[in-house]
């Protein structure tokens, strides 16, 4: 659905990742937005601050983010980032039972 990377400097990891890979960005609330040159679509963001540790974090679309939430903890899992309502759907931040990070959000937002 979405790649998340947060990190300390928004600003020096846009560069960075800028040199490394073709990209074209765009700012959108405070976030850097990413794209493949050419397309219309961003395929993710560069955040500064969050709370969860920095990295990259994939966000998965699920049918129903709270009931995702819910089973994740039925399942040992663990809620990093409640899931709240944006202007992208309800996102929020969970961790596996092994402590892998990932993020749940409403597949019917683009």
């Amino acid at each position: 659905m979405w790649e998340q990377l947060t990190v300390p400097d928004a600003g020096a990891a846009r560069d960075f990742y800028g040199a490394v890979f073709p990209l074209e960005f765009s700012t959108q609330d405070g976030n850097v937005m990413l794209r493949r040159p050419g397309d219309e679509e961003n395929i993710g963001g560069i955040s500064s601050g969050a709370d969860h540790p920095p990295g990259w974090l994939c966000y998965f679309a699920v049918d129903d983010a709270v009931k995702a939430e819910a089973t994740v903890l039925e399942r040992g899992g663990t809620i990093v980032t409640k899931v709240e309502p944006t202007e992208w759907g309800s996102l929020g931040v969970v961790a596996d039972p092994f402590g892998a990070v990932f993020g749940i959000g409403d597949s019917t937002q683009g």
